[in-house]
């Protein structure tokens, strides 16, 4: 378990150093919007590329998985947490926006963002899923914990002058609890991995 999950950190690392850094990627590891075909769905849901790799985002906090409820498609559904499965509504993948060092954090059954309810800038803001977009609200920007942790802010947040964190309600352990932003600190409940699901 540990060398799978040294893998992954090592993988993760590479991943995200060539969407902020600008070096090489593994293989065809990055999805980048800006490759997407004109002819995609106006609805901006994403399509994966087959090539990529994809994750569950598992909290460092209650070991468990980012879920999109119910296997939704639609926009406005509550991210909570799960325990890990072989299935896509727990599967995400990290992918490449127009703008410089941000992302998406797309899913992989859904094919829709996680995004920050309302345009929030409030402490305790639900996450959500909704239409990929290049708003702040929609955007994330990952800060390296180290040992493969990471914390994973909104970019609209910085609006505050202080990020807001990815962060699960309550720091509970149970399933179904929803995801929230707050503000980013030394809670457990902020550091996140990626574990590689394919």
């Amino acid at each position: 378990m540990r060398s799978r999950r040294a893998l992954s950190s090592t993988i993760v690392a590479a991943v995200l150093g060539a969407l902020f850094y600008g070096g090489p990627t593994v293989g065809t590891a990055i999805a980048d919007s800006r490759s997407t075909p004109s002819s995609r769905p106006a609805s901006n849901v994403v399509s994966a590329p087959r090539a990529i790799p994809y994750y569950w985002l598992v909290n460092g906090y209650s070991g468990i998985c980012a879920e999109v409820p119910g296997w939704s498609k639609k926009n406005g559904v509550p991210i909570d947490q799960w325990a890990c499965r072989y299935q896509a509504n727990e599967y995400w993948y990290l992918s490449r926006t127009h703008r410089s060092g941000f992302i998406h954090l797309v899913n992989l059954n859904s094919g829709r963002c996680m995004n920050v309810e309302h345009n929030s800038l409030k402490k305790g803001a639900r996450i959500v899923q909704w239409s990929c977009n290049e708003k702040a609200n929609s955007l994330w920007r990952l800060r390296n914990l180290g040992h493969g942790y990471y914390q994973i802010y909104s970019v609209h947040s910085l609006q505050n002058g202080r990020p807001l964190c990815l962060d699960i309600a309550q720091q509970s352990r149970r399933n179904g609890v929803r995801l929230i932003q707050w503000t980013c600190g030394s809670r457990g409940s902020q550091r996140w991995w990626a574990r590689i699901a394919r």
